[in-house]
């Protein structure tokens, strides 16, 4: 029997492992997008080191995910490094209404904050998904609101929320099905 559960969570580290390497690849084409926005944005910054320092946080993050993935995949999966993640996350969207003027072609972290909403509804299900999607959701309304001095919250924060729980219903479902 014994023999059975240590093939199980085998299986299942597998499983996990794999679904990890993509949120990393998903991280990382975010990021490299934010990036894009940000150098084509960069006459509407008004706070390019602010804009940066940000997306160093998300470099960073991406880069240790990507060593973890390999070398210690659960650890992806701890409350404590998905709260950091959704932390990160949450600052770029509210930074995004402090580094650009109010009118830009690109926001700061663009798709990235999903990787943390992803990452939560595979290891804690649908369900924390969705609250970390509400999370920063919020977050992102703060942020369009300081970017439009308050006076306009919509279509873009709006438009994020929606990715963003949608990818946790995806996410937390189909880990759900496939384990």
């Amino acid at each position: 029997m014994e023999i059975i559960v240590q093939a199980r969570e085998r299986a299942d580290l597998a499983f996990v492992r794999g679904f990890l390497q993509g949120v990393v690849a998903f991280r990382w084409l975010a990021l490299a997008w934010a990036t894009v926005g940000v150098i084509v944005s960069d006459a509407h910054l008004l706070r390019p080191v602010s804009a940066g320092l940000l997306l160093g946080a998300a470099f960073v993050f991406t880069g240790v995910a990507t060593v973890l993935v390999r070398r210690a995949p659960d650890v992806l999966l701890h409350p404590v490094t998905i709260i950091i993640e959704v932390t990160i996350a949450c600052a770029m969207l509210i930074g995004d209404g402090l580094v650009y003027s109010d009118q830009r072609p690109q926001s700061l972290p663009w798709a990235w904050p999903a990787g943390s909403i992803i990452s939560g509804a595979i290891a804690f299900g649908v369900q924390a998904g969705i609250l970390l999607a509400v999370a920063t959701g919020i977050a992102s309304f703060i942020g369009e609101g300081l970017n439009s001095g308050g006076g306009s919250w919509g279509v873009a924060a709006s438009s994020k929320t929606a990715l963003y729980v949608l990818s946790a219903i995806i996410a937390g479902y189909v880990t759900r099905r496939l384990r």
